[in-house]
């Protein structure tokens, strides 16, 4: 599961090449979970507010609200 890009809370948007798990909110069929960090490459950790939409394998695309 590729994710291209992704807004940083005070930072510009990264680029990101794999998240392996992620849990969907009101969606089973997704392996993932919630992140509230995320090491950026070439940066520091980045706590992120919000990914907007992510294909998950399985179902459809979900909406993410980090906290």
């Amino acid at each position: 599961m590729l994710l291209a890009q992704f807004t940083c809370a005070g930072r510009a948007a990264c680029g990101f090449v794999l998240i392996t798990q992620f849990t969907c909110a009101g969606c089973a069929a997704c392996g993932f979970t919630l992140i509230t960090q995320f090491t950026c490459a070439g940066r520091a950790a980045c706590a992120f507010v919000l990914l907007a939409q992510f294909t998950c394998a399985g179902c459809a695309a979900c909406a993410f609200a980090l906290a």
